[in-house]
């Protein structure tokens, strides 16, 4: 039987951050029967926006603590607050400046996984445009990198730098986990293009590849599952095609590497099948059989 994860309450905690940002007093029983969910819940919705938006909690009533906000010289805060502004739809004066530069983060609204340090690093050779050098493990060693930054990227609470690589003058994603000494080349000035700026911006996944061609895929998704689809994305291109009358849907990616889709598509299987494109769906069934194959060949060590 397939399992699936508990759905990200996105609408909630952004319908929560407005309200705090209109300088709103929340109380957590107040907010829990607004929503029809536990007080338990709600608090664990206050600590995920506390580690981005600077809150005053008392005795249970949390309001925005403006005198963080108006006064913090922390470059990655500010830019973690803008793109959570921006995605809430909200308007901060305090914030326009690094509107006006373009986001440089991704949204998100979980932010355990940044190592904070690093990130740091990252965030201010993009902010004085300068390009930076570091050690990237690959499977195959390690090789030195000089990169132009451009933006964060997430994707499965992965977080990865966009930038655009010396080596090859290609738009790449970099897994934070994989660079090590990392370092500023201040005084020497990044090199991109707007074409370079807007090949990130629109990065679907860190497979999505805007030089390959796309293609649709097509998939039904059973009634059991439908809330998923409508609730939340299994990628950023998604659209839901048709809603059937048994309750099931049609639902519709554009995508440029099988691998921006085809695992995700595998966590909720027997309750979704790929329609187009037939090589695809065939790769499913041949992986799953291979998969019930090899299960009964594990042999204890």
């Amino acid at each position: 039987m397939a399992q699936f994860k508990p759905k990200v309450p996105i609408e909630r905690i952004l319908d929560i951050v407005k309200s705090l940002y209109l300088s709103e007093k929340l109380k957590v029983s107040t907010l829990s029967k607004k929503y029809s969910v536990s007080e338990r819940t709600i608090r664990r919705n206050l600590q995920t926006i506390q580690k981005i938006i600077p809150l005053v909690n008392r005795r249970g009533i949390y309001s925005l603590d403006s005198k963080k906000l108006q006064h913090s010289r922390d470059i990655l805060q500010r830019n973690l607050l803008s793109s959570f502004a921006l995605n809430a739809d909200i308007l901060l004066d305090c914030l326009d400046k690094e509107r006006e530069k373009g986001e440089k983060i991704t949204f998100s609204i979980d932010y355990n996984h940044l190592p904070k340090l690093l990130a740091e690093r990252v965030m201010a050779s993009i902010e004085k445009e300068c390009k930076a050098e570091f050690i990237y493990q690959k499977p195959t060693g390690r090789t030195r990198r000089v990169v132009s930054p451009i933006k964060f990227f997430i994707e499965k609470e992965r977080w990865y730098l966009l930038a655009k690589d010396d080596k090859d003058g290609v738009v790449k994603t970099f897994y934070f986990g994989k660079i090590f000494e990392f370092k500023s080349l201040d005084g020497v000035a990044v090199t991109l293009t707007e074409e370079d700026i807007a090949e990130a911006n629109s990065k679907m996944s860190v497979w999505s590849d805007s030089r390959k061609a796309q293609y649709l895929v097509r998939v039904y998704v059973k009634p059991q599952v439908a809330e998923y689809f409508l609730d939340g994305h299994l990628h950023k291109s998604q659209v839901i095609y048709d809603e059937h009358c048994d309750g099931g849907l049609e639902v519709h990616y554009t995508i440029t590497h099988k691998m921006e889709i085809l695992p995700k598509i595998k966590s909720y299987v027997p309750h979704l099948f790929v329609l187009e494109p037939k090589w695809l769906r065939e790769e499913l069934i041949e992986d799953l059989e291979y998969y019930r194959d090899e299960s009964s060949r594990i042999v204890d060590i």
